[in-house]
């Protein structure tokens, strides 16, 4: 019920066309990589991003993918995420009440249900960096060789699926040794040799050329990110240092200073309440196995990490880490009942992390409902009024509506950001440091739509760039002819 409700009030979010674009591209593939012709004007149109959610959604009609059905397929990818869970906790012999809590953490986890409402890789990345982790953790206790090869193929799976998955388990590596060491005799070295096989299965899979080209990509979006994380979450124009103000840190991720940092524990700690007790739990309970313990440890100090640490946060929006944590902590849990947690002392340490669960999906319920985002009708009405349009170049602002009008409507748009092209699309955003105007023409954009409630102050902008002062209003939006 509660990703239902979350589903219905986003609407869907900004990469979920992307992902039906690509889907095509690979559905058309002539080998990798898959190319998307004539829509992202800043961008290389060969996809180097990671390509296995891609060619999985290939797999599917498009006339299902556009369908707000298609997010199904997401719930599904985790659905099974907690079936092997559920599967590694049944083999060690944890009871069915605490199966049951495991799968209600799974089905209220703020992280979960908020990011889920869009067709995603991360649900697929994390999925296969589960198997992998859990299947090196068999294999060390059981000293199976087909646990070690499944651990080190979904580890390449992973590196094929999502980059932040990628990079967790690489972080991770360093110390996950050590955690499966008391499993078994060969633990150490499954989880040493584990990353640079499943690197090797990545390169079988996508062959070196292309491999060689999705880490370069890789690199690129983490060099952009570490030169203007601190113009994450901010607005294209009112941050700018033509139009703007860059030193307003208003509606920033990282606003800096202890009021920043509190934002971001507040952050970290709402998107997975339920692993806020259980250190709480170590008096009472015996201690679960290390490769639990280090497993969720490490997501939270990345997460702490590249929230914090201003050389860290290129490696991405930090406190999306915790989406990782959530299998550890149900693991954990499961623990906690299975061993002693059936005690009082359990139950309601659970019913506390249950509560503020509760706090935290109503908060982030009220939240979405009350932004000031177009409706529906809004984005229906602009984009059937774009579809009368002969095929041109369009650019939309804000870039969140972009991916939606590149895939419903057979014109070029004004945005990039997938694979390789960051250094291309860095002067014009996150905020815009090049004349709006010029670079419009420069890159023989025809039309400017913006949305006037977004950036109120910059009608009469708009007017003075693009030459146009008699703009179309479709909805709540500006149509501006570039002259």
């Amino acid at each position: 019920m509660p990703r239902w409700l979350f589903w219905r009030v986003s609407g869907g979010g900004v990469d979920h066309y992307y992902w039906i674009l690509a889907a095509r591209a690979y559905r058309n593939r002539d080998g990798l990589p898959a190319v998307i012709k004539d829509k992202y004007l800043l961008e290389d149109e060969r996809q180097y991003y990671p390509p296995g959610f891609g060619v999985f959604l290939a797999l599917f009609p498009e006339t299902f993918l556009k369908n707000k059905a298609s997010i199904s397929v997401v719930w599904l990818l985790d659905l099974i995420t907690l079936g092997v869970v559920l599967t590694a906790a049944n083999t060690i012999g944890l009871t069915l009440p605490s199966l049951a809590a495991m799968a209600l953490l799974f089905g209220t986890a703020p992280v979960l249900v908020a990011y889920n409402t869009q067709l995603t890789s991360r649900v697929m990345g994390n999925l296969f960096l589960t198997v992998s982790l859990l299947a090196q953790a068999g294999a060390a206790s059981t000293d199976s060789a087909f646990l070690a090869l499944v651990g080190a193929v979904a580890f390449g799976a992973t590196i094929c699926t999502h980059k932040m998955c990628t990079q967790f388990g690489l972080a991770i590596w360093p110390v996950w040794p050590f955690a499966l060491m008391p499993m078994g005799p060969n633990g150490f070295w499954i989880g040493l040799l584990t990353a640079p096989v499943g690197l090797l299965f990545s390169t079988l899979f996508t062959g070196s050329k292309f491999q060689i080209m999705q880490w370069r990509a890789h690199w690129d979006i983490i060099t952009f990110w570490s030169r203007n994380w601190q113009f994450l979450g901010a607005h294209q124009f009112l941050h700018s240092p033509i139009y703007g103000n860059p030193q307003n840190i208003s509606g920033r991720f990282h606003e800096g200073g202890v009021k920043g940092a509190w934002r971001h524990l507040l952050r970290i700690i709402s998107y997975l309440p339920l692993a806020l007790p259980l250190p709480l739990t170590l008096p009472f309970v015996p201690s679960p196995p290390l490769f639990i313990i280090v497993w969720l440890v490490m997501a939270y100090l990345l997460a702490f990490a590249t929230c914090l640490i201003p050389a860290l946060r290129g490696l991405g929006a930090g406190h999306l880490y915790v989406y990782n944590a959530v299998a550890p902590t149900a693991l954990w849990w499961g623990w906690v009942f299975s061993r002693g947690g059936s005690s009082w002392t359990g139950w309601e340490l659970f019913a506390l992390g249950i509560t503020l669960t509760c706090v935290s999906l109503f908060s982030g319920y009220r939240v979405r409902k009350t932004q000031k985002l177009p409706s529906e009708k809004n984005k229906k009405e602009i984009i059937s009024f774009l579809n009368s349009m002969p095929k041109t170049r369009i650019a939309v602002f804000p870039f969140t509506l972009t991916e939606r009008v590149a895939f419903e409507t057979p014109h070029e748009v004004f945005w990039g950001g997938h694979g390789l092209g960051f250094r291309t699309l860095e002067p014009l955003w996150p905020v815009m440091c090049k004349p709006i105007g010029n670079t419009l023409r420069e890159w023989g954009v025809s039309h400017a739509i913006l949305d006037s409630e977004w950036w109120p102050e910059g009608k009469k902008t708009f007017c003075e760039e693009t030459g146009d002062f008699f703009p179309k209003q479709v909805s709540r939006y500006r149509v501006h002819r570039v002259t």
